[in-house]
C-alpha cells in the first residue's frame, strides 16, 4: 500500500503471536496489512475505529489464534489487496498453496508463464503485505531451501514446522 493510502486505513490492532507481536492493519474492504515487530509508529491508527473494521480485526485476530493453534488450515477473512498486476498474480499463486506444502519460486514463476521468472517472483513476495494469510512462507529455493523472508528465516522455518507436524524443516532445505 502506498504511503499516501496509510491515510484511509481505519484502524489498526495489535495482536500476541507465538513469532512476536503483529499489528493488524484493516479498511472496511479487509485486512490489508499485517506488520511483524515495532509498533510503536502504527499506534495513531486506533482512533479511526468503525464497527466494521473492528470486526475485521476481531475476525483475523481470532483466526490467526486458530491457526497457531494448529486448528485452521484456511483463512476466510476477507483481504484488501493492493500491488501491481503482477505482484497480484504472484500473490494469488500463494493463496492456492495448500496448508502443509510448499513451492518454489521457479514452480510459480513457471505457472505464471515466466520461466525464468524466479527472481521476479521472489521479488514480488518480499513485498507481500499480508504474511501468514498471503502465505509466502510456503515459497523455498529451488533445492528446497528456506531462502528470503521479510520475517526472518527462522519464523519461516516456524512456520512450515507448525503446518507441517511432525515434519520438521531445517535451514538447508532438508525437510525430516
Amino acid at each position: 500500500m502506498k504511503k499516501e493510502d496509510w491515510s484511509k486505513i481505519a484502524v489498526s490492532m495489535i495482536v500476541n503471536s507465538p513469532v512476536g507481536e503483529l499489528c493488524l492493519f484493516a479498511t472496511e474492504h479487509g485486512i490489508c496489512k499485517i506488520s511483524f515487530g515495532n509498533m510503536e509508529s502504527f499506534e495513531i491508527l486506533k482512533h479511526h475505529t468503525n464497527k466494521k473494521t473492528q470486526q475485521l480485526l476481531e475476525d483475523c485476530a481470532a483466526q490467526l489464534s486458530a491457526y497457531f493453534h494448529g486448528e485452521l488450515a484456511q483463512f476466510s477473512i476477507p483481504l484488501h489487496i493492493a500491488g501491481t498486476e503482477f505482484q497480484k498474480k504472484v500473490w494469488n499463486c500463494m493463496l492456492s498453496i495448500p496448508y502443509g506444502q510448499t513451492k518454489t519460486y521457479g514452480e510459480i514463476a513457471t505457472s505464471l508463464g515466466m520461466k525464468k521468472g524466479a527472481r521476479a517472483v521472489g521479488r514480488a513476495a518480499n513485498t507481500n503485505s499480508i504474511p501468514l494469510i498471503i502465505p509466502c512462507h510456503r515459497v523455498v529455493g529451488a533445492d528446497n531451501s528456506l531462502t528470503g523472508f521479510a520475517s526472518g528465516v527462522d519464523v519461516k522455518m516456524y512456520l512450515l514446522n507448525l503446518e507441517a507436524g511432525k515434519k520438521k524443516w531445517s535451514l538447508d532445505g532438508r525437510n525430516d
